[in-house]
C-alpha cells in the first residue's frame, strides 16, 4: 500500500470513491434514494473547489495493488477553524480490514497536528459501527454532539481527538 497526496486534479478520482463507498456500505443505512441520488460530479466539483490553492484542505489517496481504493479528506472544523476535522474518509469495502483505513487516518492525524492542530473532530453516521471502532480505536471520542443532516436524514454524532505536541 501506497499514500499520496490528492489534489483538484484527482477530484473525479475521490467523487468516485466517495459514491461506490455509499452505495456499497450505506444501504440500510441511508435511504435508496438518497443512495440513487448521489450526484457524482456535483461531489467532484465539489473537491475540486475545496482543494484549490489556495487552501488549509488536504486529501491522500491509498493505493493498493494498482488501484485507488480510499481517500481521506482533511481541513479547518468548519465551526471552529482552530480544531482540525476530518471531512470525509472512505475506502472501498474489498479493502476494508487491511490496515488501509488505519493508515490513512493515522496520517491525516498527523499532518493535522504537523500543522498545529491540537483537537481534530469528525462526524460520523452513529449507527456505522465498524467506524465508530476504528475512529474509537485511533482515540476519538462522542462528545455529545448529534445532527441529522437533511440530505442524508441519519443520525451523526460527532468524535474528538485531544491530540499531544510532538
Amino acid at each position: 500500500m501506497t499514500l499520496r497526496s490528492a489534489g483538484p486534479q484527482d477530484s473525479a478520482l475521490l467523487a468516485a470513491i466517495l459514491v461506490r463507498t455509499w452505495r456499497d456500505r450505506y444501504p440500510g443505512l441511508v435511504s435508496a434514494d438518497v443512495l440513487a441520488g448521489l450526484d457524482e460530479q456535483a461531489f467532484a466539483d465539489w473537491f475540486a473547489r475545496v482543494l484549490s490553492p489556495p487552501t488549509r484542505h488536504h486529501a491522500t489517496v491509498a493505493h493498493v495493488d494498482g488501484t485507488d481504493v480510499g481517500f481521506i479528506h482533511t481541513g479547518p472544523d468548519e465551526e471552529d477553524p482552530a480544531r482540525g476535522m476530518v471531512h470525509s474518509f472512505y475506502v472501498a469495502a474489498p479493502f476494508s480490514w487491511r490496515g488501509v483505513g488505519g493508515a490513512l487516518l493515522s496520517h491525516a492525524v498527523a499532518e493535522l497536528v504537523a500543522e498545529g492542530y491540537r483537537e481534530i473532530t469528525l462526524w460520523v453516521f452513529k449507527e456505522n459501527a465498524p467506524a465508530v471502532r476504528l475512529y474509537t480505536r485511533a482515540g476519538f471520542r462522542a462528545d455529545g454532539a448529534e445532527r441529522v443532516e437533511a440530505a442524508f436524514g441519519v443520525l451523526e454524532q460527532r468524535l474528538r481527538l485531544q491530540c499531544r505536541q510532538r
